[in-house]
């Protein structure tokens, strides 16, 4: 059955008129139409099975039938990435999203080759959050994760305080492994740092440390930064799930 996000806010009433670009979305690219069923999710938990009831000129009128509320995920992971070059950090976020992090915030540190114009930014938070509800929508996830505005290394790290473990993935020799780091370790709710092309510089590294992050190794082989995303969120998600 097709899942569509629609936020909380328009889900009040039982009976509601679906229309802009949602309604596009279910009547002209799903097809869907009168008496046909799909799921609707909000994004913060919740689902709802959907009736429509009619359909006119793009828009139509649904009715919410049952109802099922998706207990919070206890882990809570913060991802902030390193935005990599073209269309990877969308890819980042698709796959975030698929493994379940609670928040995501787009890195500009010293190596970051990508340069975001202040007047794009805001039109590029809105873009890397619907990404965000497209993933949750085809992954099954009843949560969507938030997607911050773009922030600078040092913005993020002041907030390190405030999270049970706090990660940087670096290629800096005899850093230990994650797997090794995790043994013994239990958060409900990390941050986890994740270069760009070129790795974190020193002095980033440093400063983490100083706020105290953990160095952690993804192993020998050098990993493409949507890579690196992947393998952390996946092992961090086998050591601490269930």
């Amino acid at each position: 059955m097709h899942r569509v996000y629609i936020p909380k806010e328009k889900l009040k009433s039982k009976e509601f008129i679906l229309e802009g670009p949602v309604a596009r979305h279910v009547f002209l690219v799903l097809r869907l139409k009168a008496r046909d069923k799909f799921l609707v999710f909000d994004g913060m938990g919740r689902e709802y099975e959907a009736v429509i009831q009619s359909v006119k000129k793009g828009s139509g009128i649904l009715r919410l039938h049952s109802t099922r509320q998706v207990d919070i995920p206890r882990l809570k992971i913060t991802l902030a990435a390193a935005i990599p070059k073209k269309y990877k950090f969308e890819e980042i976020i698709d796959k975030a999203t698929q493994l379940g992090v609670d928040t995501i915030i787009p890195l500009i540190s010293s190596r970051t080759i990508v340069k975001i114009k202040p007047d794009k930014i805001k039109y590029k938070q809105e873009r890397w959050q619907r990404i965000a509800i497209e993933a949750a929508a085809q992954s099954g996830s009843a949560y969507v994760p938030k997607v911050e505005t773009v922030k600078n290394f040092k913005e993020v790290l002041k907030q390190v305080p405030g999270f049970d473990l706090a990660l940087i993935a670096c290629l800096d020799k005899d850093t230990p492994l994650l797997k090794d780091v995790l043994r013994g370790r239990k958060s409900l709710r990390p941050i986890i740092f994740t270069g760009p092309e070129g790795d974190f510089d020193k002095e980033e590294i440093r400063s983490a440390e100083l706020k105290g992050c953990v160095k952690v190794s993804l192993g020998q082989n050098i990993l493409r930064c949507d890579t690196a995303v992947t393998c952390v969120l996946a092992v961090l998600n086998y050591e601490w799930t269930n």
